[in-house]
Parts: structure tokens; C-alpha cells; sequence
């Protein structure tokens, strides 16, 4: 024999006077509505969990990301000179250290981003917050 499933929240009700409703709307009937967010406990409780879930997946993503994105030679030849750093993180990523430094008057500022990769090294040269130079040097290590 086969019994059929009854879903709670649309199993029928009732009421003294005759109308037949929802168990979900009674229990919307039931509970006063303030016209704005559940503040109580469970629902703060609730969307904390939401943000948790969405927040560990956005870091898997991202981790995942980093993974897959080891600088190559290719894509050194990608960056090309008076590149801002935004646009040369959007090709290599965020860079593994940064060395930084500026002529005495400091009319000239300098920075060199590294980006080691399995066989070499990436380098992107930016003068005056721009992209100078950009080199793979295979072998090297920083």
C-alpha cells in the first residue's frame, strides 16, 4: 500500500470558519508582524549562518583561484608598459612581495613586485605608478 507524502507546510487547516488554509499561512496569521526584519535571536541567527556559508564559499573561490593562476611567461608578455597596478593584478594577481623605494627629492617613485611562479620568477617594474618593465626570469627565486 502507498501512502502519500504530505508536505507540513501544505497540509490544510480548517478554521471555525470553514475556509480551508495553509498550515504556513495560519502560522504567518499567528505570529505579529512588526513590518520589518526578524530581529529575534533565530533569525539574526539565521543570517549570520547565510553570510557564513556565502563568505566560505566566496574564500574557496578565491582560493581555488590563486591555485590555478601561477605566472607563466605568457603572461608577463600580457603586461605592457603605463599599465596601472589594478590592471596588472587583474592578469597575475595580487604579487607575493613588493619592494619599494624613491629618488632623494622623491620626484621618482619605484616599486618592484614579484611574482614566483614553479620555474622562474615574474617581475613587474612600476615607475611613477605605472608599469616600467615587466620580465620572466626562469631559474630565479626570490
Amino acid at each position: 500500500m502507498i501512502f502519500p507524502f504530505r508536505h507540513p507546510e501544505l497540509t490544510t487547516d480548517r478554521s471555525s470558519e470553514g475556509s480551508v488554509r495553509s498550515v504556513a499561512a495560519a502560522r504567518r496569521a499567528a505570529v505579529p508582524s512588526s513590518g520589518g526584519p526578524d530581529n529575534s535571536l533565530s533569525g539574526r541567527a539565521q543570517r549570520a549562518g547565510g553570510h557564513l556559508k556565502i563568505c566560505s564559499m566566496v574564500l574557496f573561490s578565491f582560493a581555488l583561484c590563486a591555485c590555478s593562476s601561477a605566472v607563466t611567461p605568457e603572461k608577463i608578455a600580457r603586461i605592457k608598459p603605463a599599465m596601472t597596478a589594478g590592471q596588472v593584478e587583474a592578469v597575475l594577481g595580487r604579487p607575493a612581495s613588493i619592494e619599494q623605494s624613491e629618488t632623494a627629492d622623491q620626484t621618482i617613485s619605484g616599486e618592484i613586485d614579484h611574482y614566483p611562479a614553479p620555474n622562474g620568477e615574474g617581475r613587474v617594474i612600476f615607475v611613477n605608478h605605472a608599469v616600467f618593465k615587466a620580465e620572466f626570469l626562469p631559474g630565479a627565486k626570490s
